[in-house]
């Protein structure tokens, strides 16, 4: 890997890293850690809920979410626009269903379907009460979308600078 792709590579994750830490932060402050999945109630901000503007506190986690994970995905992997296009997609999928299925036409039918030891594995045992404690929102949707495209065009422009300088 040469010394331009490595400084890409590092400043990619330096930015997924930031960012994530400021979705986790809109989270601590912002969400009633009953409703989100793997937080602690003792990690909560609660004195501070309130104090972000809407446009922070609103959907911006979604879009964070997809975005980070995109990134670092996309890191793990090569950096052919097959597996930028992978890790975008395969996020935005996985994001995507995820808000669709806290809809509450769709909600009780998906908590129904869950195999009864999910709720003997750890993470898998949050799936249920996020599905069913969660709140459907169109603009988390839109969110999660901005968020892979933004991810894939962080990635494949520091591709495409990087193919320019060899």
């Amino acid at each position: 890997m040469t010394t331009a792709a490595v400084q890409s590579s590092r400043w990619l994750f330096a930015l997924a890293l930031v960012t994530l830490a400021a979705g986790c932060a809109v989270y601590l402050a912002e969400r009633d850690p009953a409703r989100v999945w793997l937080m602690p109630a003792g990690w909560s901000l609660a004195s501070m809920r309130g104090l972000l503007p809407a446009v922070l506190s609103g959907s911006s986690p979604s879009l964070v979410h997809v975005f980070v994970f995109s990134v670092l995905t996309a890191l793990c992997l090569r950096r052919s626009r097959v597996a930028i296009a992978a890790s975008c997609l395969g996020w935005f999928a996985i994001d995507a269903l995820f808000e669709i299925g806290q809809h509450r036409a769709i909600a009780p039918a998906l908590i129904g379907a869950l195999p009864a030891w999910f709720a003997r594995v750890p993470l898998l045992d949050h799936v249920a009460p996020f599905l069913r404690n969660g709140t459907f929102d169109t603009n988390d949707l839109a969110a999660v979308a901005i968020g892979a495209v933004a991810a894939w065009l962080s990635l494949d422009r520091t591709r495409a600078h990087l193919r320019s300088q060899s």
